[in-house]
């Protein structure tokens, strides 16, 4: 998710301390993975954390891409009620056509 709220602020031009703390966050996990020999979906053994970083930005990328009615239906029932529950989330989500693939980036 953490990752996903940033590629989401750097399409739009939002460049914020927010995403700065997340992109940290997230570098701080994808080392903690890396040193037990995880690797993400989708992606070959890397070298660095940042290519770890890399690897997963551009799945999130690519996953938002393809679920804009989705994100967009998300991002407007947000807006609306100020939050979602799970339940909510799920209902919402069950009445949107996706348009994912099945490339291994169904998450």
């Amino acid at each position: 998710m953490t990752v996903a709220a940033n590629v989401l602020d750097q399409a739009e031009g939002r460049h914020h301390y927010g995403a700065s703390q997340d992109i940290q966050a997230a570098e701080t996990r994808a080392a903690a993975l890396l040193s037990t020999g995880y690797v993400p979906v989708g992606c070959e053994a890397f070298l660095t954390v940042g290519q770890a970083v890399a690897c997963a930005r551009s799945r999130a990328d690519r996953i938002l891409s393809r679920r804009l009615i989705q994100v967009d239906a998300l991002a407007q029932a947000l807006l609306a009620r100020g939050h979602l529950d799970g339940r909510e989330v799920h209902a919402l989500l069950a009445g949107q056509q996706s348009g994912g693939g099945s490339d291994g980036d169904s998450q």
